[in-house]
C-alpha cells in the first residue's frame, strides 16, 4: 500500500511545490514591475490578482487531484483485499463441502458419524449462503437504498436470541459466553433493516472476542425521549481511534489480508452503517467499561420501537 501511493503522492507534492514557488515568483515579479514602471503601473496591479487567483485555481486541481487519487487507490486495494477474502470464503467450504460428500459416497460411514458430517455440510452451505447474501445486500442497498419491505412487528429479545444463536453457531463458540438484557420492547417499523444490523453488529462481536474466553454482553435501555439504545460489547483486542472510522468503509478491513486469522470480506459493517442511515438512527463506537474489548451502541428512533 505505502508503495502504491508513493509514486502519485510525490508527483503531488512537487506539483504543489512548483504552483506555490510560482505564484510567489509571479507576485514578486509582478510587484516589482508596478513598483518600478511608471508609464503603466495600473497594468501590472490588475494583472497581479488575474494571475494569482489563476494559479490558485492550479494548486487547488492538483489538491484535489492528490486528494481523489489516493481515495481511489485505497479504494482499489481494499477491492483486492475483498477478492482475497471472497475466494477464502468460497474455497473453505467447497473443498470441505467435495471432501464429506467424497467420503460418504466411497466409505462405509456409521449413522452417527454420518449425521454429524450433515451437520457441517448444513454448516458450510450456511456459510456460503451468508456470504452471497451479504453481497447481494450490498447491491440492493446501493441500487433501491429505500426499497419497501412487509413491516411486521418483532420483540427485541427474540431478535437478539436469533441473532446470538446464528453468530455463536456459526463461529462455534458456546451461546453461554454472551449475556443479553434486554429491556421490554418491539420492533414496529422496519423490522428486516433492525435484524440485520444488529445481527451484523453481534456477530462481529462474537467474533472477534477474546479466543481464550470470549465474552459478548448485549444491553437494551429505553431513553427518555423513547429512543431504544442497544449496547453491543465484546473482550476481544478492540479497534485503535484512528480506525474507528474506516472501519465502515466499503471492503475495508484492519491489517494485512495474508497475516489475518479472522475470515471476512468487510461488508458487514458497511451494510450496518447504510441501513443505520435508512432508519435513521445512530451508531457509536465506544472502549469497554472495563479490560480490553470494543462496545458498538446502537440507537434507534422512536418511531421503529414501542414499549409493550
Amino acid at each position: 500500500m505505502r508503495r502504491s501511493l508513493g509514486l502519485p503522492i510525490t508527483m503531488a507534492v512537487i506539483m504543489i511545490v512548483l504552483v506555490i514557488l510560482l505564484i510567489v515568483g509571479w507576485t514578486i515579479s509582478t510587484i516589482w514591475a508596478a513598483t518600478s514602471e511608471p508609464k503603466a503601473p495600473t497594468f501590472f496591479w490588475a494583472l497581479l490578482p488575474i494571475g494569482a487567483l489563476s494559479l490558485t485555481v492550479i494548486l487547488g486541481g492538483v489538491i484535489v487531484y492528490l486528494v481523489l487519487s489516493v481515495k481511489l487507490i485505497n479504494l482499489n486495494q481494499r477491492q483486492s483485499n475483498f477478492i482475497d477474502a471472497v475466494t477464502h470464503e468460497l474455497k473453505s467450504p467447497l473443498a470441505s463441502l467435495k471432501l464429506q460428500v467424497q467420503t460418504l459416497e466411497r466409505l462405509n460411514v456409521p449413522e452417527e458419524k454420518r449425521k454429524e458430517m450433515y451437520k457441517a455440510m448444513k454448516n458450510d452451505v450456511d456459510r456460503l449462503e451468508a456470504l452471497i447474501n451479504q453481497v447481494l445486500m450490498v447491491s440492493v442497498l446501493k441500487s433501491k437504498p429505500d426499497k419497501k419491505t412487509a413491516e411486521t412487528t418483532a420483540h427485541l429479545a427474540e431478535i437478539l436470541e436469533r441473532a446470538v444463536h446464528n453468530s455463536c453457531t456459526r463461529h462455534n463458540v458456546g451461546s453461554g459466553c454472551v449475556t443479553i438484557t434486554a429491556c421490554d420492547a418491539e420492533i414496529v417499523q422496519k423490522r428486516f433493516a433492525v435484524e440485520l444490523i444488529l445481527q451484523n453488529i453481534i456477530d462481529n462481536a462474537v467474533k472477534y472476542a477474546s479466543h481464550d474466553s470470549p465474552q459478548v454482553d448485549i444491553h437494551c435501555r429505553k431513553t427518555s425521549s423513547g429512543r431504544l439504545v442497544v449496547r453491543v460489547a465484546d473482550n476481544g483486542p478492540g479497534i485503535p481511534a484512528s480506525q474507528r472510522k474506516k472501519i465502515f468503509l466499503r471492503f475495508y478491513r484492519i491489517g494485512n489480508e495474508l497475516e489475518r486469522k479472522k475470515t471476512g470480506t468487510g461488508l458487514g459493517l458497511y451494510i450496518v452503517k447504510m441501513l443505520v442511515r435508512q432508519i435513521r438512527g445512530k451508531l457509536f463506537i465506544r472502549d469497554r467499561k472495563s479490560g480490553q474489548g470494543i462496545a458498538f451502541v446502537l440507537v434507534l428512533p422512536p418511531n421503529v420501537t414501542t414499549k409493550e
